[in-house]
């Protein structure tokens, strides 16, 4: 992957980070999450506005499973609260922690992540490490796989290779494509 910079049309910015890379694309496809509110909808024709009000309740009355649900919801911008279809990440980065703190792993990688690249939450790689190590040690793949990368660049951990491959390895073997070529 190449490093260096990059242009928008605000102007040129400085290339992300090599363990920052991706992780929009890859943020929120674990296996143990719940399916895309946005599938669910085009699938099956099911009000939004009611989906959401029902997922909120659930959310609110502290379900950990709901909680994760409306921080995809927030950071795909698929909630019918403003109609804008713009990501909400500080109200992503408030639900997924909620679920984070009450043990759902694939709620703390998602936390991590957000915490990697600083999108509703402060930047801070020793707290995207800290999460993402929680759902990796739970065996989530990309939490393994963004945790390992962590490990290889010393981002937040301590640098170790090794055990940076062992992770890596435990990803690939669930089917992660770039833990397959870290």
């Amino acid at each position: 992957r190449a490093r260096g910079t990059e242009t928008s049309g605000a102007g040129p910015r400085r290339a992300a980070p090599p363990a920052a890379r991706r992780i929009d694309t890859m943020m929120l496809d674990t296996p143990s999450e719940p399916p895309s509110p946005t599938l669910l909808l085009s699938e099956s024709g099911v009000d939004a506005r009611a989906m959401y009000e029902s997922v909120l309740a659930a959310a609110e009355e502290g379900d950990p499973t709901a909680q994760q649900q409306l921080g995809v919801m927030f950071h795909r911008g698929a909630t019918p609260s403003d109609n804008s279809g713009e990501a909400d990440h500080v109200q992503a980065a408030l639900w997924f922690s909620r679920a984070a703190e009450a043990g759902l792993a694939s709620a703390q990688c998602n936390l991590g992540l957000l915490h990697l690249l600083g999108h509703g939450v402060a930047q801070d790689d020793r707290l995207a490490a800290s999460w993402l190590s929680r759902a990796a040690a739970a065996g989530v793949a990309p939490a393994q796989n963004h945790y390992g990368r962590l490990l290889q660049e010393g981002r937040g951990v301590r640098r170790d290779p090794e055990l940076a491959a062992s992770f890596f390895e435990k990803a690939a073997k669930q089917g992660d494509y770039d833990a397959m070529v870290n």
